[in-house]
């Protein structure tokens, strides 16, 4: 190798490591864009994305998707569906509800029709062969013989494993237990998914219930779980769905932790049986959710009946995850495993 060529190697490593310094971390970005959204500083928020699209390649799609949602906002319809069609074009597809009312006044536009046609074409192609998965993350010093707690974790709607992953996090989860994150087998975006609770959503076959028990099952199956020590956790989506499971008895657990969960209101029947079968409620939202009284009423109803419950209210907060994550993991862990 010549003296020219490692010359520019060098170089080339140099002006890599000054960019990696220089480029924010996608997670400081994506609050930096969210803090304008906040502001409703929404056109300076567009411009900012747009200017990303080159710098995080990795999250193209939440890029295209952001900015799409944004112009949907500003009242730009045409120009957010022509960001649909130009992440369509890359192979993206979006969750898009034409029933919503920003677009009363366009579904019958050529555009419009065409548009959605494409996009859920490529929705379409790839549901045909996305199927409910599961991924296990084992605790350390993992022996097969031994008998763990299971810690059974559902994404919210419009997300994923990798989302979950990247939220619930915190070492009392992984220190002696078995956790498992399930994924519906509905896509609805990119590496997006929901559950179908019970006719609520539209546009597939089965049911969430079904999906869960069926992996739950095969967990069951292959790792060395204890029974008498299954927790449900979720958020949004995968909230509702682990209290209704619970409710309902779907899969025997003692306890549930949920964040911002939207539930049907719980009667005093369901409430007197939970007493009964011991089982124990951590719940955290924020007193901005659009569904926090619902919430609240919920919880009132569960600790009149003798329900123990931990019910965490995150001031100036809506419809997202606790700040302080890692501690509300470790506080639920106590109530619902330890007697």
């Amino acid at each position: 190798m010549s003296k020219y060529v490692l010359i520019i190697i060098f170089i080339l490593s140099i002006c890599s490591a000054i960019f990696s310094e220089t480029v924010m971390p996608w997670n400081e970005f994506d609050n930096k864009v969210d803090q304008l959204i906040e502001s409703e500083k929404n056109i300076e928020a567009i411009k900012l994305l747009k200017e990303s699209i080159k710098i995080y390649p990795k999250n193209e799609f939440e890029i295209y998707q952001s900015i799409s949602i944004l112009y949907k906002r500003v009242g730009e319809i045409k120009t957010s569906i022509d960001m649909m069609t130009e992440a369509n074009n890359k192979g993206y597809y979006f969750w898009f509800m034409p029933r919503e009312r920003a677009y009363n006044n366009f579904r019958r536009e050529e555009w419009f029709k065409k548009a959605l046609s494409a996009n859920n074409a490529l929705r379409d192609k790839v549901q045909k062969s996305t199927k409910p998965v599961y991924k296990i993350v084992l605790p350390k010093g993992y022996n097969v013989k031994k008998k763990y707690p299971l810690i059974f974790i559902m994404h919210g709607g419009n997300q994923s494993i990798e989302l979950a992953q990247g939220r619930w996090k915190s070492d009392n989860l992984y220190t002696e237990k078995i956790v498992a994150f399930v994924q519906s087998g509905w896509t609805v975006g990119t590496n997006m998914y929901r559950w179908n609770l019970s006719g609520f959503d539209y546009f597939h076959e089965g049911t969430a219930i079904d999906e869960v028990k069926a992996l739950y099952k095969e967990i069951l199956a292959k790792y060395p779980v204890n029974i008498e020590k299954i927790v449900l956790v979720g958020f949004s989506q995968g909230a509702s769905l682990a209290m209704n499971m619970t409710i309902y008895n779907d899969i025997k657990c003692l306890g549930v932790l949920a964040g911002c969960p939207f539930n049907d209101d719980i009667d005093e029947k369901h409430s007197l049986n939970l007493k009964k079968r011991n089982i124990r409620f951590f719940v955290f939202t924020g007193d901005k959710d659009r569904r926090f009284e619902k919430t609240v009423k919920n919880m009132d109803i569960l600790k009149k009946s003798g329900v123990k419950v931990i019910f965490k209210i995150n001031k100036d907060m809506g419809h997202q995850f606790s700040p302080d994550i890692e501690n509300d993991i470790k506080k639920a862990l106590k109530l619902i495993l330890e007697k």
